[in-house]
């Protein structure tokens, strides 16, 4: 497969994200990417926005404890959680240009599977916090991973890629 338009399948992270996200086939056909990248985003923003609706109910558990602390806290956990829904709602560009290299294809599968374990990580931790009102320890912690993970999927976003004539991929 010497062709910059067929790629070989990143087998180990294009298994991770299909163990996951059923029926998901990768990047190899550029005329596919697009509705392949919107099944990943589309799983991750079901995700989400259940994410979205346990801190509902830790909002309003801390607000009948009286925790102003937590409130705050989970108020930015929210803000990230919406940040996080508009960057999911955005396909990354270059996504169906069959210039793209085999060597991008698969670093894309690495990218992906990476950033679906870090998000699957989050919501995990979500929905473990403690009942009714969660340390506030447990909660920083869930801040400080959402904080890390917003500047990838940022990036993910504005994935773009660049080829010269010889399919070598240029600096930016």
């Amino acid at each position: 497969m010497n062709s910059a338009n067929e790629s070989p399948v990143p087998v180990a992270s294009l298994e991770g994200i299909s163990r996951h996200i059923k029926g998901f086939r990768g990047y190899s056909d550029a005329s596919e990417r697009q509705g392949e990248d919107a099944r990943f985003r589309g799983f991750l923003t079901q995700r989400v926005n259940t994410a979205m609706e346990r801190v509902k109910v830790l909002v309003a558990a801390a607000a009948e404890g009286k925790r102003l602390d937590l409130l705050s806290d989970f108020e930015e956990i929210r803000t990230g959680l919406v940040a996080l829904l508009e960057l999911l709602d955005m396909a990354p560009e270059a996504l169906d240009d069959p210039a793209v290299p085999a060597g991008t294809i698969s670093e894309w599968h690495q990218q992906d599977e990476e950033y679906l374990k870090g998000m699957l990580g989050l919501l995990e931790r979500i929905d473990g916090l403690g009942a009714p009102v969660p340390e506030r320890s447990d909660v920083l912690l869930l801040k400080d991973i959402l904080d890390r993970l917003l500047p990838r999927f940022r990036d993910r976003s504005g994935r773009k890629a660049a080829y010269d004539e010889d399919g070598e991929r240029e600096q930016r």
